[in-house]
């Protein structure tokens, strides 16, 4: 009789076990295939190349870029003490940085892209980042987003439609597509600057 008991909590306890593993398995599935949808519409999102994004940092910093096309764009860093910002008009390339009452110029001014899930994942960590994030849907601004908490990221907000990141612990972004004109990227004011030597 003892032997039966023992039997049927074995058989019940492996029964528990296994409606554990399949829901833990389901529900890692279902965050592994959210997140390659996430990261493909982020990749599409990433060849619009006529936005105006703006990110506010906890911290004080504004991000500000008005990106006409890839070779024609203005971004504008402005923090407590330092003002930056990064000019290209097809071959001309600047960087006017504002410091401490020093200006400098200088040549160059990186890449501009907008803010992705791809900031936050690639494709080789989907299935390591999804059996430790937590992710559920909510709204946000009327936009459908997922809200995902990343182990060694902390909790972003992301869109559901273009895989744009909407905030983050320490910073709120915005955007508008196709708003851009000629008029949004003129050339900084680069009185009392003094050009670096290269």
């Amino acid at each position: 009789m003892e032997g039966k008991k023992v039997k049927k909590l074995v058989v019940i306890l492996l029964i528990v076990v296994l409606l554990v593993v399949v829901i833990f398995a389901i529900i890692t599935i279902r965050k592994v295939s959210i997140f390659n949808d996430l990261l493909a519409k982020a990749k599409e999102s990433e060849k619009i190349t006529n936005y105006y994004m703006e990110m506010k940092q906890n911290e004080g910093m504004t991000t500000q870029i008005w990106a006409k096309d890839e070779s024609h764009y203005l971004m504008k860093n402005v923090g407590n003490d330092l003002t930056m910002t990064f000019y290209r008009n097809g071959d001309e390339e600047l960087t006017a940085t504002e410091a401490n009452g020093q200006k400098i110029i200088s040549s160059g001014s990186g890449k501009v892209l907008l803010y992705t899930f791809t900031n936050y994942m690639n494709s080789e960590d989907v299935w390591k980042e999804a059996v430790r994030a937590s992710v559920k849907s909510v709204q946000d601004s009327n936009k459908e987003c997922y809200e995902i908490r990343l182990k060694d990221v902390g909790t972003i907000l992301v869109e559901k439609e273009t895989g744009v990141v909407l905030k983050t612990e320490t910073s709120e972004i915005s955007y508008e597509i196709n708003t851009v004109t000629d008029t949004d990227i003129q050339k900084p004011d680069l009185t009392g600057y003094t050009k670096l030597n290269q």
